[in-house]
């Protein structure tokens, strides 16, 4: 008898419906990622030229994307209902920061 062993997916590996992939796992969809990493190379670049090859302002750029990158793949995890609770209270503190910078 094929009983599935805990910890394992009952879905044989050739199933199109088996997650594959740690981005999947990760709940980070491809394009998304591709398109952001392409967007910060371009500014690192930007970045680099218009400071006239200060490394130093680079690498504090980078450490920002790092942390930005931690943060989206943080918030990837929580449940969509769990965002849909706090979105008026996010948009509103977005507002006001907003306001703030006037």
């Amino acid at each position: 008898m094929n009983t599935p062993q805990p910890g394992r997916s009952a879905l044989p590996p050739s199933d199109p419906n088996r997650r594959q992939g740690i981005l999947a796992g990760l709940h980070i969809d491809l394009p998304l990622l591709a398109g952001l990493l392409l967007l910060y190379g371009f500014g690192i670049l930007v970045l680099y030229s218009a400071a006239g090859g200060n490394i130093a302002q680079v690498e504090r750029q980078l450490v920002r994307i790092g942390i930005a990158l931690i943060v989206m793949v943080v918030i990837a995890q929580l449940p969509p209902w769990r965002l849909r609770r706090w979105s008026p209270w996010l948009y509103a503190a977005a507002v006001l920061m907003l306001i703030a910078v006037l």
